[in-house]
């Protein structure tokens, strides 16, 4: 697959008088695209990553390296609330590869100067980032035959990837609500026999092996805060085991799996493929229950916490 890069043809300017709006429909525009933010946490040798929603730093700048929508990192998409400069590196060809040019998109809507942008390999349909900046400001920007996308159609993702921001579990799939389901049941045990502290140590080292087992499973900065503040606090502590209960299970299908590889000279492709969905199946579940514990309107409805 080509690697994708954007680049500008001309100078952008935004006139003064369209700074302060143009700044936060930037910001708002990396919200709605499932871009993240990070911090690192070490303790005990070990580092950890936890995600957190963008927001301007101490030097007004915004950079985000993950998008919730691809589970994946990319080379940081960075944009100055000082100079409104836009800059990005490797984004791929997935959601955050979207998110990218649509940004670019609104710096060229934005500018008194004629100037346009694209990826090197795949110059991008303005329509379709027209359509979803009209969606997301309400507007009605024109461009010719343009119709609004909705978050959904524009990213080509399905309601699921929206859970950590979801008021109900409304439209989301059959998959991902007989999930929620037996996280409910398994939570409603844990709660009843949970009797130990959550240790940050062994919180850390979980997520570690989530990480180094399914690639890209990461708790969100807010979740960690809230589960070492209530560490004591039974519901948290069932919170904790839950997320430890779903690792273990996805685990003990990817050792099956290992045992059929690793033990054979030849594994068959067959055996390599299901090994592979099993990490993805992994992966997506993991990170929806993170999105779940993070979404606390959503968690409570579900948990009760």
């Amino acid at each position: 697959m080509f690697e994708a890069h954007m680049e500008m043809i001309g100078e952008p300017h935004i006139p003064e008088e369209k700074h302060n709006e143009f700044r936060e429909r930037m910001l708002t525009l990396f919200k709605e695209a499932g871009l993240m933010d990070f911090e690192t946490v070490m303790l005990a040798d070990k580092s950890i990553y936890l995600l957190k929603e963008p927001e301007f730093d101490e030097n007004d700048i915004l950079s985000c390296e993950y998008s919730v929508y691809d589970f994946e990192w990319k080379d940081a998409l960075r944009f100055s609330g000082d100079s409104l400069v836009l800059r990005t590196g490797y984004i791929g060809y997935k959601k955050f590869s979207k998110a990218a040019k649509a940004a670019f998109t609104l710096l060229e809507l934005y500018s008194d100067t004629d100037c346009i942008s694209g990826s090197i390999d795949d110059w991008h349909c303005v329509k379709e980032c027209v359509g979803w900046i009209n969606y997301i400001f309400n507007e009605r920007i024109a461009v010719e035959a343009v119709r609004k996308y909705s978050t959904e159609q524009f990213m080509i993702i399905d309601r699921d990837l929206l859970l950590y921001r979801l008021d109900s579990l409304e439209g989301t799939t059959d998959i991902l609500q007989s999930w929620v389901a037996d996280w409910k049941e398994k939570y409603d045990k844990a709660i009843v026999t949970v009797s130990k502290p959550i240790n940050t140590i062994k919180l850390v080292d979980a997520l570690c092996e989530a990480d180094d087992a399914f690639d890209n499973v990461i708790m969100f900065r807010d979740t960690f805060l809230e589960l070492i503040e209530n560490s004591s606090d039974d519901r948290y502590m069932a919170l904790f085991q839950l997320f430890a209960d779903v690792l273990n299970e996805e685990k003990a299908v990817l050792s099956e799996d290992d045992k059929l590889i690793l033990n054979i000279d030849n594994p068959s492709e067959e055996a390599i493929k299901r090994r592979k969905k099993h990490v993805y199946i992994g992966n997506r579940k993991l990170n929806m229950l993170l999105e779940l514990m993070y979404n606390r309107k959503l968690r409570e409805s579900v948990f009760g916490v």
